[in-house]
């Protein structure tokens, strides 16, 4: 099902992806606005001629810095990455994840966050000096 090949008819994690897609006559008549929104050309030869060319750029710029890449070497031919040491997890960030565990329903729903309250807590955590305004209603 993760594949698209199947779907579950008025399910929202397995629904048909094809429900999503626009047609090609709403893709005709909003290519070029679009285009012309993220700086990319319309005619199909300058696109693969940009594409190309900043994929070219890229290379040339992963291969300048190779030599002083601590994290990729070349074992018997193939790339091999090392892997990133464990950061410390900072106080705030830990502080977070308190507040955030003990959200009523922050479980239920992945998207769920009770908004207010959260946003309220985390003011005091990365900036404990702000004083919250409180909207009418509402209890800080």
């Amino acid at each position: 099902m993760k594949s698209g090949d199947l779907y579950i008819e008025g399910s929202e994690k397995y629904a048909d992806y094809r429900e999503q897609l626009i047609s090609w006559e709403e893709y005709s008549q909003g290519i070029e606005e679009l285009c012309e929104q993220v700086g990319l050309p319309v005619e199909k030869a300058a696109l693969i001629e940009r594409v190309q060319s900043e994929m070219m750029n890229t290379a040339r710029a992963t291969d300048a810095t190779f030599p002083k890449n601590e994290y990729l070497r070349i074992e018997n031919g193939e790339a091999v990455l090392t892997p990133l040491k464990k950061q410390a997890v900072s106080g705030r960030v830990k502080r977070f994840r308190k507040v955030h565990k003990r959200e009523p329903g922050a479980n239920q729903h992945p998207g769920y966050v009770g908004r207010h309250r959260i946003l309220v807590e985390l003011d005091s955590i990365f900036w404990p000096n702000l004083q919250p305004r409180c909207h009418i209603g509402r209890s800080c």
